[in-house]
């Protein structure tokens, strides 16, 4: 053989031969990952599972249904695509939780009621404060809302279009779509503030929903294979046993941003003007339609001085975000109170004067606290003909006053609807 064919043939042996033994090293390493990786999932689910720490609030009894509760509340939460508003939730049936088909919760009504048409239907539109987080099907705000107008003597179907996440544009959306299948409402009652607020101070920009950054990241993620690989590999990282074993990862999600320090008297011009765009809507769609409306803006755990060591302890979590919501809340009771009770009603410091421990957590309510503040709905729903009888006061237009802080004007007939601005 010619010696310089001898010398490549030689040579090609030696890269094959390099090769054969790199994809071997990188074969066992894979293996060896593989049986590592194994092992610490099998670690991990001998571990007993650490029990959400909202067991603990000093706000529940020592009932067997707690730790329940919280046991369905982490398998109900799966999500499913919902168009337009990002996710709904998938159907759940259990014992202290159920969501239907639909993806909506459960809500109580009068054993006498149930199949037979109500004196009024309630739409109840908000976050996971709406939805009922921290409580069991029965008692939820909206169920105890129901609860409470059945003893006032007058029954209401409502349904609890609340969910995990939703700032008031999703709770909007979600209304429109009920009227576009042709679901129209006696009332609607909007239950905001929390969501709006934190999504500003998360965004640095209102109007936004809540983690909107996973969202710009997930868009067209399909299309390129750079990104979808990188993202991948972040995902997998993210969940993998072997790493969580060894304290380097954590689950998904994101860090809370730091404390913001003097809130931005900018963010909370835009937060109002948002919110308040949004109602103005339900308005318009209300003159339309010939529903009603009710607005609430709901309790801040910032807003109730004497708290619990518990309490104070679950507040700390939502610190980044406690300058910009107590001036926000403070804006809210001071210029929107103007607008009377039929119109609005802030409900943020319900709990001011007590000492008893009403959160389970930095935002949702124990069930007793959603008793109390159901029952300050309906009485203001009552008191101000929201659900007796088709006369009563029409819906209102809203105005954006100076420094965009809403001002009142006066309400529209019920005879004669005007579209929304």
């Amino acid at each position: 053989m010619d010696p310089a064919k001898q010398r490549r043939a030689t040579g090609f042996r030696r890269v094959l031969g390099g090769l054969r033994e790199a994809w071997l090293a990188v074969g066992l390493t894979l293996l060896a990952l593989a049986l590592a990786e194994g092992a610490a999932r099998l670690a991990l689910s001998l571990r007993r599972p650490a029990p959400d720490a909202r067991i603990q609030a000093d706000a529940y009894p020592a009932e067997p249904w707690v730790a329940e509760l919280y046991a369905e509340n982490a398998r109900s939460s799966r999500m499913r695509w919902e168009s337009y508003v990002y996710w709904r939730r998938l159907p759940f049936a259990g014992s202290q939780i159920n969501v239907d088909q639909r993806g909506l919760r459960r809500t109580w009504r009068p054993p006498a009621a149930v199949g037979k048409p109500a004196a009024a239907t309630v739409f109840f539109l908000g976050g996971s404060t709406a939805w009922g987080t921290g409580a069991r099907d029965d008692h939820t705000i909206p169920s105890e809302l129901a609860r409470y107008l059945a003893g006032a003597g007058v029954p209401a179907a409502i349904t609890n279009f609340g969910e995990s996440g939703y700032v008031s544009t999703q709770a909007v959306i979600t209304l429109l779509r009920e009227l576009q299948r042709g679901n129209v409402p006696d009332l609607v009652v909007c239950y905001v503030g929390m969501n709006d607020t934190v999504a500003t101070c998360q965004n640095r920009g209102a109007g936004l929903p809540l983690n909107e950054s996973n969202r710009v990241r997930e868009f067209n993620l399909l299309r390129h294979a750079r990104r979808l690989m990188r993202e991948a590999l972040a995902a997998a990282a993210a969940r993998s046993a072997l790493l969580r074993l060894a304290g380097l990862a954590g689950g998904p999600g994101s860090p809370s941003p730091a404390p913001t320090g003097r809130p931005d008297a900018r963010l909370i011009d835009e937060t109002l003007r948002s919110v308040d765009a949004n109602l103005r809507t339900v308005d318009g769609l209300a003159a339309s339609y010939g529903f009603r409306t009710s607005f609430f803006w709901e309790p801040c755990i910032f807003e109730k001085p004497h708290r619990t060591a518990y309490e104070e302890s679950r507040a700390a979590v939502l610190v980044f975000a406690r300058d910009l919501l107590l001036a926000t809340y403070d804006r809210v009771r001071r210029d929107w109170a103007a607008r009377g009770p039929d119109e609005f009603t802030y409900l943020g410091d319900l709990f001011a004067g007590t000492t008893a421990p009403r959160f389970v957590d930095h935002d949702h309510t124990s069930e007793t606290a959603d008793r109390e503040i159901a029952a300050a709905i309906g009485r203001q729903l009552l008191e101000h003909g929201r659900l007796r009888g088709s006369a009563g006061r029409g819906p209102t237009n809203r105005a954006v006053g100076a420094e965009g802080i809403p001002s009142r004007r006066p309400r529209v007939p019920a005879q004669e609807p005007t579209r929304a601005r």
